[in-house]
């Protein structure tokens, strides 16, 4: 596992350079990206917590949101409308606990996003954290290769969790969460994705560094121009 022999150098070296691209203060590297986002709200959400998430967020977010609290709510897709109206209604009955915001960058069965700059607005008013899955825009999407995250300006928002799968875009196995050096502390001890399964191989970690190399080069910028 992670915490028994499985961290390598080439695992910190492949987070290092996911917190250099993403602009977050630390990542943590999973086997795979439903680990990744089950992980992460296993490890940030209570039982006392409220998640509002989008109603086509992948089954690996709803399942942790499940897995964490009662206290799950969908909105329609992309409808922030519907968003705001059930923070409003969660806000009146709880002003203590948390809520988090749990959506995706783009979801790729209906290949839309949504307005990210306008879900960080909102999360800011109601106090909010955000959960963002970037799994299908990440590297091959946007003028930096940061796909939707390109709409915001990514060291302006403390309360923003990136989390996402490196099968995609990266040619490898591997999931992902990035944000603060506090996330990555709560996933080693409460996340049971990350604590009790495999670590990512040394040979994937490779793959990944090379990919991500290529993506967040001049070389990747020609290659999403193709596209």
């Amino acid at each position: 596992t992670p915490v028994v022999a499985g961290m390598t150098t080439l695992t910190m070296d492949v987070e290092a350079k996911l917190c250099e691209v993403l602009q977050q203060e630390s990542a943590t590297l999973f086997a795979n990206g439903w680990s990744a986002c089950f992980g992460v709200m296993a490890a940030l959400v209570s039982k006392d917590d409220f998640v509002i998430l989008d109603s086509l967020a992948h089954n690996s977010l709803a399942t942790g949101a499940e897995f964490a609290t009662q206290h799950v709510t969908r909105f329609q897709h992309n409808d922030l409308i519907d968003l705001e109206d059930k923070l409003k209604r969660v806000r009146a009955i709880d002003a203590e606990h948390a809520i988090f915001i749990v959506l995706e960058t783009w979801y790729s069965v209906n290949s839309d996003g949504p307005d990210l700059a306008r879900v960080m607005e909102l999360s800011r008013y109601y106090e909010c954290i955000v959960v963002i899955d970037n799994s299908h825009d990440f590297g091959c999407m946007g003028q930096r290769g940061l796909g939707v995250l390109e709409d915001i300006d990514l060291q302006a928002h403390e309360n923003l969790v990136i989390a996402g799968s490196l099968s995609k875009c990266f040619a490898a196995n591997g999931g992902f969460v990035a944000s603060h050096a506090v996330v990555k502390e709560r996933i080693r001890i409460y996340s049971q994705s990350y604590l009790f399964a495999s670590a990512i191989s040394p040979i994937q970690c490779a793959i990944l560094l090379e990919a991500l190399r290529i993506a967040f080069s001049q070389e990747g910028a020609l290659l999403r121009s193709l596209l």
